[in-house]
């Protein structure tokens, strides 16, 4: 839609959601049909899907290429979110440091406890077993166990 010359700047501004999975190559395309591009999107977490072989870098989503080897984009460059609603402080720490070169912080209300591990003291990984069968995009058996 974006790439046929007859797109050219077509809009003042596309952006472009899930960056971190869209190819340079791609986005070059597209970028055509604008006067400015916004990425949007974090490369930390699902990277590009690809199949088949591909020339070097081609893999790396236009994002990736932004970063080079750092983990984030430059702050001259980026705007990276500061705080996380979903994170305990204790597992946002360590997300934080080993993906987010230190930047990323935890609300102050995922660490009251309106936040938590049904069954834990604190923060961690937790497995519960549910049984249930076949269940693939929801789990009323989970919800359920967790409502008990």
């Amino acid at each position: 839609m974006w790439s046929p010359e007859a797109a050219f700047e077509a809009v003042d501004v596309l952006f472009i959601d899930e960056a971190g999975q869209m190819g340079l190559a791609d986005v070059l395309a597209v970028s055509q049909g604008a006067k400015s591009v916004v990425l949007i999107g974090d490369p930390q977490q699902l990277e590009r899907p690809t199949k088949g072989s591909h020339p070097f870098g081609a893999e790396k989503s236009a994002l990736e290429h932004l970063s080079g080897e750092r983990k984030t984009i430059s702050r001259d460059m980026d705007f990276l979110l500061p705080e996380t609603w979903r994170l305990h402080p204790k597992i946002c720490e360590f997300t934080s440091a080993l993906f987010y070169e230190g930047r990323l912080e935890s609300r102050e209300l995922c660490g009251t406890g309106v936040q938590r591990a049904r069954v834990a003291d604190g923060a961690g990984l937790w497995i519960v077993p549910v049984e249930h069968e076949g269940n693939r995009n929801s789990s009323a058996e989970e919800v359920e166990w967790w409502h008990r």
